[in-house]
């Protein structure tokens, strides 16, 4: 069971897209540790700097009360590898299937079996690939998408 209240909670986002760069913005408004990865060089810590700035407008409208401290709890990290300790890796990456196959492979290596791995996949049915995805214990991977399959 997935105990988000735990002091090490620690999740991640892998893709520093628009998607992405929300998602990890909404984990550390909620208190969780939160890294963030992406492939391309920069682009994690562009979506830091956007994080930062949506944050400053949201503390001008009095929706939050510290961004700076918001801001803090997302870590950018170099590699998947770092990604390791997570407790919830929420996938947020291109809409290739090819690429979200690979992605999960990758992680399902590098991850406990406890983890939970999710998918904010828009476009692609969860079907087509989560089948795939080797034994995750007792947290499957799950999908979590804006459309309806």
């Amino acid at each position: 069971m997935l105990d988000v209240s735990r002091s090490d909670f620690t999740a991640a986002v892998a893709g520093a897209g628009t998607m992405g760069r929300g998602i990890a913005q909404v984990l550390a408004q909620s208190g969780a540790r939160t890294l963030l990865y992406d492939a391309q060089p920069g682009a994690a810590q562009r979506a830091i700097d956007s994080i930062s700035q949506a944050l400053a407008r949201l503390a001008e409208k009095g929706r939050v009360k510290d961004p700076h401290a918001i801001v803090k709890r997302i870590e950018v990290v170099p590699g998947m590898q770092a990604l390791a300790p997570c407790h919830l890796v929420v996938e947020a990456i291109v809409e290739d299937l090819t690429a979200k196959r690979l992605l999960f492979s990758e992680l399902e290596d590098i991850v406990s079996e406890d983890c939970i791995l999710a998918s904010n996949t828009s476009s692609l049915s969860s079907l087509q690939w989560l089948p795939r995805a080797r034994n995750r214990g007792a947290s499957p991977a799950i999908t979590s998408s804006t459309r309806c399959r």
